[in-house]
């Protein structure tokens, strides 16, 4: 950690739907309307008000850990200068109609794409996925070490965990363990599973993905008289339908024919459609337009939805699901997610072993 953030408050209060754009959704005093998915009782109050301090927030969600077990803010802080903060402005000119330019509406893009990456949705699907695609990059960096080894080079780390370009570090672990023959050397590769993972590749997206991304020609539509956009705990869609009435969400950020739309205030929703021209901006809807967005918004919300005002219909499109113990049991790994990664309790996602020669010393 660099001096100047020694001597700021350490960011420990992370918002995965940032303050900036959750106050477009609030009162003048900064309240706002929250439904819950998942409830622990049925006579919690169907929408409850709330400070724009305690919603969509987890505690050291983007605290990243060095190789010594020290924490760091360093990922929240440059998130929050290079993506956040630059879309302000840009996003108030959109609700105010003024004109952008075009720095203006990368900057928009780019602050669109991190709120993909950073949501709990993210994080959990993410989680799922690692099993799967991680062995094969631990079987590549085993051949990799090994190729090295049997070329002459000597220096391959010892307990040491690699550290690629950027600020996070990446939980891979090259061990070397003690030869039983004086001949061979066992080494084993680990990659460690969970939130340190997940930073890191939160990083490299918005360092070297974001870039090779084609860069879409977005709108704005309105909402009509007497409708309201709601704002979601996982906001950005990316929708893909079929001429049948299907649908899907998840469309790639370059694939044909995704719908990709995020709302930014109560009036206005982000749109584009990859490999088409958008309607103008400022386009308003009819009502059975604004309906059928609001349904895949309210779709596409993984725990909370939050709005201006109380909206019935998102109560009869997302009705909630009760359970004591379900609640329970994500408050608890929310709360302990911290501690949780922090002592190395990440599940390891796989290992490979290899046998190497004992030039390695």
């Amino acid at each position: 950690m660099d001096g100047e953030s020694q001597l700021e408050e350490f960011r420990a209060d992370n918002h995965f739907v940032p303050r900036m754009l959750l106050k477009r959704f609030a009162s003048p005093d900064n309240k706002i309307f929250r439904y819950r998915i998942l409830v622990q009782h049925e006579s919690e109050p169907l929408w409850q008000s709330c400070s724009l301090r305690s919603s969509a927030t987890v505690k050291h969600l983007y605290t990243d850990v060095d190789a010594e077990g020290n924490t760091h803010d360093t990922l929240e802080r440059w998130l929050d200068n290079e993506f956040e903060s630059p879309a302000d402005t840009p996003l108030t000119k959109i609700t105010s109609d003024a004109r952008l330019s075009k720095d203006d509406w990368e900057r928009v893009f780019r602050f669109v794409f991190l709120q993909h990456m950073r949501t709990l949705r993210h994080f959990a699907e993410r989680c799922k996925d690692w099993p799967v695609s991680t062995p094969p990059l631990i079987q590549s960096t085993v051949a990799d070490v090994e190729q090295k080894i049997r070329s002459g080079q000597t220096d391959v780390p010892d307990d040491e965990p690699e550290r690629l370009e950027g600020r996070v570090r990446f939980p891979m672990h090259v061990i070397r363990g003690q030869s039983d023959d004086g001949v061979n050397v066992p080494l084993r590769v680990e990659i460690s599973g969970g939130r340190q993972l997940w930073l890191w590749e939160i990083e490299q997206a918005m360092l070297n993905t974001l870039r090779k991304l084609p860069r879409h020609k977005w709108t704005v539509l309105v909402a009509p008289l007497g409708h309201s956009w709601v704002l979601t705990d996982d906001p950005v869609v990316r929708l893909i339908t079929d001429k049948r009435g299907g649908y899907s969400f998840g469309g790639g950020w370059g694939a044909p024919g995704t719908q990709i739309f995020m709302p930014i205030s109560p009036k206005h929703l982000l749109y584009c459609m990859t490999g088409k021209k958008p309607p103008a901006r400022g386009t308003e809807l009819t009502i059975e337009q604004a309906n059928i967005f609001q349904r895949f918004i309210a779709l596409q919300a993984f725990r909370t939805i939050f709005a201006l005002q109380p909206a019935k219909q998102i109560e009869q499109l997302r009705p909630r699901h009760v359970s004591e113990d379900a609640f329970k049991s994500e408050e608890r790994q929310l709360l302990e997610l911290h501690d949780h990664h922090t002592q190395a309790l990440e599940p390891h996602l796989g290992e490979g072993d290899v046998l190497l020669s004992s030039r390695i010393k």
